[in-house]
């Protein structure tokens, strides 16, 4: 979840979080840390057998600009029947275990091999070797990140994204919901900037209803097509902070503003494709991510 002031987005969570997600941390705070009974334990991690968690996450930094920064859990092996039992092991050693943040290294189920309907990717240590593996995970219980449009897990058409100022990765999956980000009245759209029409190789292969795309770091389609479909992602109608929509800097996101904020908002008019002129009264913007060209005129 993220707080929204007027101009800016503020992270509650950082980048350690998008890996994880708010629910699996609010989750993983519910489980019990217990040890397993010498009956109902397993001295291996293997595919189909299931963790329990042995270390709550820890909060390494706090701050009311950031949010909490948290450190993963981490993961024992246990019998699925036992009491103590998380998740199960639907794949494992299928990426490396650095790498596999959904929106930072691989990200997509052929480049991690993990099921679909992962909710977590997570580095699996063995307690007396202390060697390394990759985990893909899927919980025992509800809450499910990985379902489409759940807020997190593997990065598929149909789930929403959100974007951040506040930290140098910039973007992160966030559940789908319908909550709207009001403000003096005014609907801005749901509380996620938008949500993925397409994921492809190049942005002119992105289909028509998207009209932003993103691009993360992967082996292939690194190329997120984004449709407004209800979020706040300006589109035609929208004000956006005048000083983001002239903005040059590439890692810049479109800033909302009420139309009412006169000579601080700018109204997107038009979206045109590229290297078609605006309209008279309006300028074209220097806001980077939009496929076409958006046109806006200044609010008097």
């Amino acid at each position: 979840m993220a707080r929204r002031v007027l101009g800016v987005v503020v992270a509650l969570v950082v980048a350690g979080g998008v890996r994880y997600g708010v629910a699996q941390a609010i989750h993983h705070g519910d489980g019990n840390d217990s040890s397993s009974s010498d009956s109902s334990s397993t001295s291996s991690f293997a595919a189909g057998s299931c963790v329990k968690i042995t270390e709550q996450p820890r909060v390494i930094t706090s701050s009311p600009q950031n949010g909490e920064l948290k450190s993963p859990p981490q993961y024992g092996p246990v019998k699925c029947d036992d009491e103590t039992a998380y998740a199960k092991i639907t794949a494992l050693d299928v990426a490396d275990g650095a790498a596999a943040d959904p929106l930072g290294g691989t990200s997509s189920v052929a480049d991690v091999g993990c099921p679909a309907d992962t909710d977590e990717i997570v580095t699996l240590t063995n307690s007396l070797s202390l060697e390394k593996s990759t985990g893909c995970l899927r919980n025992l219980k509800a809450p499910h990140p990985g379902d489409l449009g759940g807020g997190g897990g593997l990065i598929r058409i149909g789930d929403c994204l959100e974007v951040y100022d506040s930290y140098s990765n910039n973007l992160g999956e966030v559940p789908c919901t319908n909550e709207e980000w009001i403000v003096d009245g005014v609907s801005f759209g749901k509380m996620w900037f938008g949500k993925i029409a397409g994921r492809v190789d190049a942005k002119n292969q992105c289909p028509p209803q998207a009209s932003y795309s993103v691009e993360i770091d992967a082996s292939s389609k690194r190329v997120l097509c984004v449709a407004k479909d209800g979020g706040w992602l300006p589109g035609v109608g929208d004000c956006v902070d005048a000083n983001s929509f002239s903005a040059s800097d590439p890692s810049a996101n479109p800033r909302r503003r009420l139309c009412t904020d006169q000579y601080l908002a700018m109204q997107i008019i038009a979206m045109l494709p590229a290297g078609q002129p605006c309209p008279a009264g309006s300028g074209p913007s220097g806001l980077p991510g939009y496929l076409q060209t958006v046109c806006g005129r200044t609010i008097l």
